[in-house]
């Protein structure tokens, strides 16, 4: 996995009537930021120009994540991604209760090859998910 910088993060859910809806995170954090500090984790749950971004010194093979947590409980469909010099890789994986995580989208790369793309990436099966 490379170095990764992310604008925007989406859980896409279904609501008791069986429509689709979408739901913003509420909290972020991540296992490297810019050096700057201009660029935090929670920036990227912001619909202007700020983004997170990752220090960029990673070691080859080495990961980074950023997690988000919904404010209630869902069942997720999936997530959109707002990529802005998206990873060579990346996995999604979600939780119920913060402390058992699930894969629920396995090792892939980005879809677009343009600096900024959106992506939406649909799990297998309704995940229960807050995080």
């Amino acid at each position: 996995p490379m170095s990764t910088i992310l604008l925007v993060w989406a859980a896409l859910a279904v609501s008791a009537d069986g429509t689709e809806v979408s739901f913003r995170l509420g909290s972020a954090s991540a296992t490297s930021a810019h050096p700057s500090g201009e660029h935090p984790a929670v920036a990227a749950l912001t619909d202007d120009s700020q983004y997170w971004c990752s220090s960029g010194m990673h070691a080859p093979g080495h990961a980074i994540s950023w997690h988000g947590a919904l404010d209630a409980g869902v069942q997720a469909l999936g997530v959109r991604l707002s990529w802005v010099y998206a990873p060579g890789e990346y996995k999604v994986m979600a939780s119920n209760d913060a402390g058992s995580f699930q894969d629920v989208a396995a090792w892939r790369s980005p879809a677009g090859e343009e600096a900024a793309f959106d992506e939406t990436v649909m799990f297998d099966k309704p995940v229960a998910a807050k995080e």
